[in-house]
């Protein structure tokens, strides 16, 4: 039996959380340890890390160490009609930043594909206040909506490199640089504020959606505003609203992308640690004929934030020359006693609660 309090932090939030999905009528996913590069070059704007480590196969194929999950659940999903629900406990590669080495990080994480409503959504939502609750109860969730973001660039009347432009200074919410772009590039003034104010739209979800109908300039961002109005009603009801902001600077990829997309932040962190959101335009270039949003926490990226106290020993077992019999006995009985040990010859670069000398 795995006493969970011995677990170190990590450990203990990946066996709660697969414990907790699959309470929720998910499945686990466990993907291969490499998948065709192809798969993942084809979808590179896709991923979050566009590094892959990469080798030739036996079969003349190029392979990649797994970058990326949520391509390989889509990928290989079978969507018959029905609604698949799925959670991952995995690793996947990543180009060290910094360095030019790799490394593997843990990600844990969920994907709905099939039918996705407000219930879908909903539920997801509910499940990332959970999965964020569970590293730090002093956590947030930023919501956007891709359809509220495309029909504001679009109000602006700008496209190729111009549009770029506007994306970066909504992402930065950069007011003032833009504010001279769109004076240079002679866009509407009601249109420019308007954008301004979107930008600067924040803090809780409940009070922040008035000011973004009220900014509404055509269809796609009333029906945005519509569908998020629609979710946070029921998210209210279940006793939400206090962990949800509204945020409009999250814009992802929009040839992915559409409808909610979100990142997820917990107390002591200064970057996001879960991002998703809902991809139906992904599943369709897969040739599924289904709807789909997912989540992922990177829980390999909180190594620091857990600590360096959350791998330190108990006790230090320091012994001397003659002494290594009476010091494995001593390791025995501490060990005996729910104690973590750690044999040395001496203290120097340990990482530990308390020391001890064996006499």
């Amino acid at each position: 039996m795995v006493d969970v309090g011995k677990l170190r932090k990590e450990e203990r939030i990946s066996l709660e959380l697969s414990l907790y999905f699959k309470n929720r009528g998910f499945e686990e996913y466990k993907m291969g340890a490499f998948e065709e590069y192809s798969v993942y070059m084809d979808n590179k704007d896709f991923l979050l890390n566009k590094n892959m480590a990469v080798f030739a196969g036996l079969d003349g194929k190029l392979y990649a160490l797994r970058p990326d999950v949520t391509l390989s659940v889509v990928k290989n999903a079978r969507v018959d009609g029905g609604t698949k629900k799925y959670f991952y406990n995995e690793k996947v590669c990543r180009l060290e930043k910094g360095s030019k080495s790799y490394r593997e990080v843990s990600v844990i994480g969920a994907e709905v594909l099939g039918t996705v409503g407000r219930a879908e959504e909903a539920e997801i939502l509910r499940m990332i206040v959970q999965t964020l609750g569970t590293v730090n109860e002093n956590c947030l969730l930023d919501l956007s909506h891709m359809g509220y973001v495309n029909g504001l660039i679009a109000a602006l009347g700008v496209s190729g490199e111009d549009k770029e432009t506007c994306l970066k200074c909504l992402k930065d919410k950069n007011i003032h640089d833009f504010g001279r772009f769109a004076e240079n590039a002679g866009i509407d003034t009601k249109k420019a504020e308007a954008f301004k104010r979107a930008a600067a739209i924040g803090g809780s979800a409940a009070s922040a959606l008035a000011e973004a109908e009220r900014l509404a300039l055509n269809e796609e961002m009333a029906s945005a505003v519509g569908e998020l109005s629609s979710l946070l009603s029921i998210l209210g009801e279940l006793g939400l609203s206090k962990k949800i902001n509204l945020n409009f600077s999250i814009a992802n990829n929009a040839d992915y992308y559409n409808g909610l997309i979100f990142n997820g932040y917990v107390a002591g962190v200064p970057k996001a640690v879960l991002g998703g959101g809902r991809y139906d335009k992904l599943a369709e270039k897969f040739g599924k004929k289904a709807q789909a949003i997912g989540f992922a926490l990177y829980l390999g990226e909180l190594s620091s934030y857990f600590g360096r106290e959350e791998n330190a020993v108990d006790v230090l077992l320091l012994y001397t020359k003659g002494k290594e019999a009476a010091a494995l006995r001593r390791a025995d009985e501490l060990i005996a006693a729910g104690k973590s040990v750690k044999l040395a010859a001496d203290a120097a670069g340990e990482n530990y609660k308390t020391a001890e000398a064996v006499q």
